[in-house]
């Protein structure tokens, strides 16, 4: 029973404590991560180490068939967004175009290769492979498991000040905690994860996903 109670106050403190400290705390924009930084390598030695759990145990999926299905649903509903998010940014940010790709095209270039490395890993570790572990115990359904991996994951990003970016992310967060209880598969999540993410950026609404860069006039 303490047990228990130990682990919702480390829910507490690393998903709802940890940023609302960072969002209160002025910092330049390359210091933002750190502390989330932190909860990755948390979550890392929890999962190797104290878990024990080997690297292929939740990179694919055991359901290989229901995974490839997936796939097809997930780019489905990529396609569908795409059309929705470009409507949007063309309706209410129609100054914001294609900013990143046509102010930095090399930078978006290999924005393109390190993005789903050092954002989206981390990030699906720690809101999918580590929340869904870690916590099966707090919350006793599929369901319950996934409304708060959302809302976790959406909560994240009031770090950045801005309603879009916690709006976007419910949205999304929603769509790859879903994935994730549906295979178990790393690798589907963060290519979810990845395609949405790059796409935001090339659409011009990345400065509203890192803090502090419209502030310094860079135009992503």
């Amino acid at each position: 029973r303490m047990q228990h109670k130990l682990i919702i106050i480390e829910l507490i403190i690393l998903f709802v404590m940890l940023p609302l400290v960072v969002s209160n705390t002025e910092m330049p924009f390359y210091m933002v991560f750190m502390p989330m930084f932190a909860a990755f390598i948390y979550a890392v030695l929890w999962l190797f180490y104290f878990k024990k759990m080997q690297w292929q145990n939740f990179w694919r999926s055991n359901l290989l068939l229901k995974e490839k299905q997936l796939i097809n649903f997930i780019l489905l509903r990529f396609a569908l967004s795409s059309f929705l998010l470009l409507f949007l940014v063309l309706l209410f940010y129609p100054d914001d175009f294609l900013n990143f790709p046509r102010h930095y095209p090399l930078f978006f270039l290999f924005f393109i290769v390190l993005y789903p490395l050092l954002s989206v890993l981390p990030q699906e570790l720690i809101y999918r492979v580590f929340f869904f572990e870690r916590y099966k115990a707090v919350f006793n359904s599929q369901r319950s498991m996934i409304i708060a991996s959302t809302l976790a994951f959406s909560f994240l990003h009031i770090i950045f000040h801005n309603y879009l970016a916690v709006l976007l992310t419910l949205v999304g967060g929603f769509f790859f905690a879903h994935s994730y209880s549906n295979t178990r598969s790393l690798y589907i999540v963060c290519l979810e994860h990845s395609l949405y993410g790059l796409l935001i950026f090339a659409l011009g609404l990345g400065g509203f996903f890192i803090r502090g860069l419209r502030e310094a006039g860079l135009n992503l």
